[in-house]
């Protein structure tokens, strides 16, 4: 069962690297080697990122597929830390609210200064790598 999650997760991964690399092909991601368009990105460190980005979004209880690719898309073109800003922080976890609701309602409830501050605040640690990304 376990072998079968893997793999389900794996073809996950794959759908959301060619989401991103579609839709937001020129999106400029920092990481610890450089800044990178996501087209750009090495595949190995790409599926790394997808997946510190889904855990992530789990942390937040999400496990519809498309509240966690919101989630996902908004780490790569916003901040891999974008959830640090008090207001998404809040939304997140509103527990007033169902889980899989609360990006949506991120998205929409949010200012331009909030998106500015978000940005503003990127942390390249965030990415979590556990292989190496130095030069």
């Amino acid at each position: 069962m376990k072998a079968f999650q893997t793999q389900a997760d794996e073809t996950f991964i794959q759908s959301i690297s060619d989401f991103l690399r579609e839709e937001h092909a020129q999106a400029v991601v920092q990481i610890p080697i450089g800044s990178f368009n996501i087209s750009q990105i090495p595949e190995d460190l790409f599926f790394e990122m997808i997946r510190n980005s889904l855990e992530r979004a789990r942390n937040y209880e999400l496990d519809m597929e498309s509240s966690l690719v919101s989630f996902v898309t908004l780490m790569f073109v916003v901040a891999p830390n974008f959830d640090w800003h008090i207001p998404f922080k809040i939304a997140l976890e509103n527990n007033e609210i169902e889980p899989n609701l609360r990006i949506d309602r991120l998205i929409t409830c949010s200012t331009e200064r909030d998106w500015e501050v978000a940005v503003a605040n990127y942390e390249i640690s965030e990415w979590k790598f556990k292989t190496t990304t130095q030069s």
